[in-house]
């Protein structure tokens, strides 16, 4: 038997913490009793932390002043660690993980709205900003605040099988497939920061969408050198000026797609790229679908919405 604490701190989304233990507990219904599911609150988990097992983080609500941890449970998740225990994290919960070192040098996912705050502040890991999840082996990670139903269907394919992680999926009508976190980024908001240069190099790409630009171009209108551009941009959240390009121009397209009527070609075209198979292949590669079926996807949505809207 697998044991599973849920560590229920302050501000954690209910839905998520409950949406764990249920998805875990309908396994066992199916399987029989293979997961030992406890929910423990933050006083109790430190008292008495788990000798073994699983211990999830779940996805916490984030301040607007920033992101407070429990030094109480980091110490506590530390020693489990020492164990031999797996600690686990949803979202925000990955701070946990990176504040007890449990993540250095190693990858880890989060919120795509937090990687650049992790990154920078935990320069010792790999943040996979588009990774709904990643098993590093001593440590597992979901990003966003559904990831709990890809941990969970995870979990059940792991310790259980793939026939039974599909079996609850079917249930509980949950995706199935490998999802990418960007096809649910929006980048206009990363815009201003701390960073002049980041600033004025994001909006020079923001202004210059669809129009063919090069590293050089970029730190020249920045007036800085090209290592000095890439250095600023690794030190605040790992990502290359090349790949943040890449991901508001892939947002772009996707507002086309969801906005216009627009050719697959003309779609490229506007959003920077003049080879489609390169449009394409990164396309693919960031929402996890072909440009045709992100579109057809759409359709779909939008055909469902207004069959209940009547």
């Amino acid at each position: 038997m697998i044991s599973v604490t849920l560590v229920n701190l302050p501000g954690t989304y209910l839905s998520a913490l409950y949406g764990i233990s249920d998805i875990l507990g309908y396994a066992n219904e199916l399987s029989g009793d293979v997961f030992d599911v406890s929910i423990r609150d933050a006083d109790d988990f430190v008292r008495h932390p788990p000798a073994s097992g699983l211990a999830v983080i779940p996805p916490f609500r984030v301040d607007r002043d920033g992101i407070r941890l429990d030094p109480r449970v980091v110490r506590a998740l530390k020693g489990f660690a020492a164990q031999g225990g797996t600690p686990v994290s949803v979202c925000a919960g990955a701070f946990y993980l990176c504040a007890a070192g449990l993540a250095d040098g190693h990858r880890i996912t989060t919120h795509w709205q937090l990687a650049g705050q992790l990154q920078s502040s935990y320069p010792g890991v790999t943040v996979c900003r588009d990774r709904i999840l990643v098993d590093e082996g001593s440590i597992i990670s979901a990003g966003g605040i559904t990831g709990f139903q890809d941990l969970s269907l995870y979990l059940i394919r792991k310790y259980l099988s793939v026939e039974a992680a599909l079996s609850v999926a079917s249930a509980f009508l949950l995706n199935t497939g490998e999802r990418s976190q960007l096809q649910y980024a929006r980048m206009d908001r990363e815009i201003s920061g701390n960073d002049d240069v980041l600033s004025k190099a994001r909006q020079f790409m923001h202004d210059n969408l669809n129009a063919e630009i090069s590293l050089e171009q970029i730190a020249g209108y920045c007036s800085v050198t090209v290592r000095t551009l890439l250095r600023r941009f690794h030190a605040e959240g790992g990502q290359t000026p090349i790949r943040y390009l890449q991901n508001i121009r892939m947002e772009h397209a996707r507002r086309l797609f969801e906005t216009t009527g627009w050719s697959v070609k003309e779609v490229s075209y506007m959003s920077g790229y003049r080879d489609l198979v390169a449009f394409t292949r990164v396309f693919k590669r960031q929402t996890g679908l072909t440009p045709g079926e992100y579109r057809k996807k759409r359709l779909v949505t939008e055909a469902w919405s207004s069959i209940n809207s009547e």
